[in-house]
């Protein structure tokens, strides 16, 4: 099997005829062998059935051991270095031939072996065996959240091992420096903690954060996760072809924008509404169904190539423009000594 960029391989070793023993070997993708692993089991014939790897890097290995009509189930843990945990052999009550097919596994450090016991009257019965890895299991489920701010990433996983303690280590991507990020103690965290928001960051910049975990000694792999922070916060600098109607916000392009997010209210303290989600590089919006002589307020958002929002731009007044003035005139004429008449007329709109 292939885990990070190493080979590992499994079989038996051979003592003697009837006394093999399980063997692991690691090697580069050069192929020249790292290590060299043995599980003896002196005056039995083990032969290997099943190889996992967990994203832990722990092996696993399942075999049969010994000869019919009385075969027993061997399951083993072994570190990415291929150093012993721990093993079981299990014998099923008939005393007869138990088997083992294969083993699987799965990121909360269980082995799974999969096989059949013979029963005293001879009948094979499907047989599941669990075996447990007590050491520190790699943290999974990693996120990494870029924040509003541009200088804050938020970064959230799940423990398996109770009382582990996790660390962190930041990098910009492919530069090959990982550093311990501030508010850490050389990277490590609370022991249990599943949370850290990595702060002092660069905006629209990529970097890349490593977690794993330590208990009793025993350091996991890391699992990495990269992620873009949000571009800075966009000014929107003026107004223009304001009517009664509508106005042109205009703003200035945002270095690394993949877009920008407009709002609008009419209070100041009323809520924020959507009103356009804008492709990359925009510099002015046309908004147009609007009421007149009203004061609006816009504010505008930067979108980073992930989907993250910077923080908003200072609200912006804009306000329309008044309905037109109505104009008209009065005509009056006499119809007698003592009468005057008024007729009144209306200009069209101006």
């Amino acid at each position: 099997m292939i885990f990070a960029n190493e080979v590992v391989v499994a079989g038996d070793g051979y003592s003697h005829v009837t006394d093999r023993d399980l063997t692991l070997l690691r090697y580069d993708t050069a192929g020249t062998p790292i290590k060299q692993a043995e599980l003896r089991n002196p005056g039995s014939d083990d032969i290997l059935t099943g190889l996992s790897i967990d994203p832990s890097g722990y092996v696993y290995l399942s075999a049969d051991s010994g000869a019919s009509p009385n075969t027993n189930i061997i399951a083993a843990i072994y570190t990415d270095s291929l150093n012993y945990v721990k093993s079981f052999l299990y014998n099923g009550a008939a005393g007869k031939d138990d088997h083992a097919a294969t083993i699987a596994v799965n990121k909360f450090g269980e082995g799974f072996v999969a096989g059949y016991t013979t029963s005293a009257s001879g009948g094979k019965d499907f047989l599941a065996l669990k075996v447990v890895n007590d050491l520190a299991i790699m943290p999974f489920g990693v996120t990494a959240t870029p924040q509003a701010d541009y200088t804050k990433v938020g970064l959230a996983w799940s423990n398996v091992t109770s009382g582990a303690t996790p660390y962190v280590m930041r990098s910009i991507k492919d530069s090959g420096v990982w550093v311990a990020p501030p508010g850490t103690t050389n990277g490590q965290l609370a022991a249990n903690a599943t949370t850290f928001t990595d702060s002092g960051l660069e905006k629209t910049t990529e970097y890349c954060w490593r977690i794993y975990a330590s208990f009793n000694s025993v350091t996991t792999r890391h699992t990495e996760i990269c992620s873009t922070t949000t571009p800075d916060a966009p000014v929107i600098s003026s107004y223009a072809d304001i009517t009664t109607t509508s106005a042109r916000i205009l703003w200035s392009n945002v270095a690394g924008n993949t877009g920008y997010r407009l709002e609008r209210k009419t209070d100041t303290g009323g809520a924020w509404q959507t009103i356009a989600d804008l492709p990359a590089n925009t510099v002015f919006y046309d908004d147009s169904v609007l009421t007149p002589q009203t004061t609006y307020y816009y504010r505008l958002s930067a979108r980073n190539i992930s989907g993250f929002f910077s923080l908003p731009s200072p609200e912006f007044m804009v306000p329309t423009m008044p309905e037109p003035i109505t104009r008209g005139w009065i005509d009056y004429y006499a119809t007698g000594a003592s009468t005057l008449t008024f007729d009144h007329s209306t200009l069209p709109t101006m």
